[in-house]
């Protein structure tokens, strides 16, 4: 959990994008204004780091995340801000 709250915690906190699909256990995690071309990496089993043009972190796939958060009982710990809408 710590290489995620790494990851978060390199994003721009103004205008992500975060959605979960319950029924995949998937979260994903995208800055829209950088999310061009992106290339995606495994840095470690089931997360996912998409980089831009620039290698700037633009998104983040983490794989069976409530399973991850169950593990780790103090959830995931991270200086990101967010503001929550609905679509």
């Amino acid at each position: 959990m710590n290489l995620i709250a790494k990851f978060i915690g390199q994003f721009k906190p103004d205008g992500l994008i975060i959605d979960y699909d319950k029924e995949a256990d998937v979260l994903y995690i995208t800055d829209p204004q950088t999310n061009i071309n992106p290339v995606a990496e495994m840095v470690e089993e089931g997360l996912l780091i998409r980089r831009d043009e620039s290698k700037g972190i633009c998104g983040i796939t983490i794989l069976n995340f409530m399973q991850r958060v169950k593990e780790h009982s103090g959830g995931i710990q991270t200086k990101l801000h967010a503001k929550f809408q609905t679509a």
